[in-house]
């Protein structure tokens, strides 16, 4: 008996009796010619990339850059003040001399209180966790009160917890901030013909450096914490080493004013509404492409998933400290 199959409708196939075969016309052997399954197979592919798309064009909704300002902190102003203009009501390109005076005054001013926020979280709490460990060498006293085992496992799991909370916090913070205002800035050139892809490029960079001394300054106050707290002698002396550690992780947003905060609003609003008066070209200029998809993709993931290693292997550090404080304290 010979059995010929029609590939075009597999659902309800064309069966016939002639002559006591079964016969079922024979129209096509190759199932990528088949016009409907291939529709259907082009049809997964299309809501695949509108997920990934949409997934990827969360970062640059409003909702995402308005958290990262209500979370603004000094380095951010700084960087981005200092970088681009902030007057934004008239675009127009600026001259040489006047983004030199720019960075001069804006820059300049700042500079100082960034520069001991810089020292202050990258030098001093390595220099309290050396000269801690050089006051008191041996690693398991076990001459602590129980009040000041719980009260040192106590302030240690705090500093601990909220130090690797605002690691994961700061990673999504400057990678929303740093993406939309790339993009932004990227928009602000094609579409008005204003060069700057020399300041996006010290921008990013910039921005890059200093949220990666904030990664060391939790990183350093996780461990810091443990055997700081661990070399005090006192439950006094645990409360006030504990505040400033938290002190010294913070100082970044407790540097900026009210005033600056409420400058950089004013800034944002006045960009948004620019996008929202050109919403139909600033759209082009969000990544759709697949390839541009991808390369926003990797930056995003890497971020993220540099921040989750770390939260990870601090708690799982943190998880043993608590125990080796409970046990030699």
């Amino acid at each position: 008996m010979s059995v010929v199959v029609n590939i075009s409708n597999l659902d309800n196939p064309d069966v016939t009796d002639l002559s006591g075969e079964t016969i079922i016309e024979k129209q096509n052997l190759e199932v990528d010619y088949n016009p409907e399954k291939k529709k259907r197979r082009l049809s997964s592919t299309q809501q695949l990339t509108n997920n990934i798309l949409d997934s990827v064009n969360d970062e640059f909704k409003f909702e995402g850059v308005e958290d990262a300002i209500d979370n603004l902190d000094f380095y951010m102003y700084y960087t981005y003040t200092t970088v681009f203009p902030t007057d934004h009501t008239e675009i127009a390109e600026e001259s040489y001399g006047k983004a030199f005076l720019r960075v001069l005054c804006t820059g300049g001013k700042g500079s100082i209180r960034m520069l001991l926020c810089v020292i202050i979280q990258t030098v001093i709490t390595p220099m309290m966790i050396y000269y801690s460990i050089n006051s008191n060498p041996n690693m398991c006293t076990k001459n602590s009160t129980f009040y000041q085992k719980i009260t040192a496992a106590v302030f240690t799991l705090y500093i601990n917890i909220s130090s690797i909370n605002s690691l994961s916090d700061q990673v999504v913070i400057y990678t929303q901030f740093d993406t939309f205002f790339i993009l932004y800035h990227k928009f602000i050139s094609k579409h008005f013909n204003i060069r700057n892809q020399g300041k996006r490029i010290i921008f990013n960079f910039i921005l890059n450096i200093l949220l990666t001394i904030n990664i060391i300054s939790c990183v350093l106050t996780t461990i810091g914490s443990v055997i700081i707290i661990y070399n005090s002698n006192t439950i006094l002396e645990i409360i006030l080493n504990s505040l400033a550690l938290k002190f010294i992780d913070e100082i970044d947003n407790m540097s900026i004013t009210k005033s600056e905060v409420f400058k950089f609003k004013n800034i944002y609003s006045d960009v948004k509404n620019i996008i929202m008066d050109n919403k139909s070209y600033f759209e082009n200029y969000v990544p759709r492409r697949i390839k541009q998809v991808v390369k926003l993709l990797k930056k995003i993931c890497l971020m993220y998933f540099v921040g989750c290693i770390l939260s990870i292997l601090l708690y799982i550090f943190t998880i043993f400290a608590e125990i080796w404080v409970i046990i030699c304290y």
